[in-house]
């Protein structure tokens, strides 16, 4: 199973070392799973969890 994903920049490399579909964006939407990089994109990550929640 392949994951998209986004995380923090310093776990990037790990995660494309496991083989993780790293994506560069401030959310990341797969499936059923919501991803962000860091606490600077709360608000985005908080749109995405509300928008999943609704549909």
């Amino acid at each position: 199973m392949y994951v998209s994903k986004r995380s923090y920049p310093s776990i990037s490399t790990g995660s494309k070392n496991a083989s993780a579909s790293y994506k560069d964006g401030s959310v990341v939407i797969d499936g059923k799973i919501v991803t962000s990089r860091n606490p600077d994109d709360i608000p985005n990550f908080i749109d995405a969890i509300a928008q999943k929640l609704i549909s």
